[in-house]
């Protein structure tokens, strides 16, 4: 005599339980897929970012360079447009019409 240890049932419902297991792991496969290649796409997007900026740092740097080369070749007494023009321009009294310069009038303003 043979006595079933399982129903049909019971063999139904594991049968569904492994297909929905085995469809379980192929989304957690292609969701690992899909995050792994974020995580790639984010790094090399930072790595542009970074190079980026160490370029405009660079670039900063070049330009502060040649400002200071540029004031180094300008004659004593004469100040880059960089902060010294209004200083100088205060020191000074202009027509305000024809552009002329008072000299009498430098240091009283």
């Amino acid at each position: 005599m043979h006595v079933p240890i399982f129903s049909a049932q019971t063999k139904a419902a594991v049968g569904l339980a492994q297909i929905n297991l085995e469809a379980a792991k192929v989304n957690l496969t292609n969701k690992r897929t899909e995050l792994t290649a974020d995580v790639r796409q984010k790094t090399r997007e930072s790595a542009r970012e970074d190079a980026a900026k160490e370029v405009a740092r660079l670039e900063l740097q070049l330009a502060q360079q040649n400002v200071a080369v540029f004031n180094r070749s300008l004659p004593k007494g004469v100040e880059s447009s960089r902060g010294g023009e209004g200083q100088a321009r205060g020191k000074r009294k202009v027509d305000g019409v024809s552009g002329c310069k008072f000299p009498e009038a430098a240091g009283a303003s």
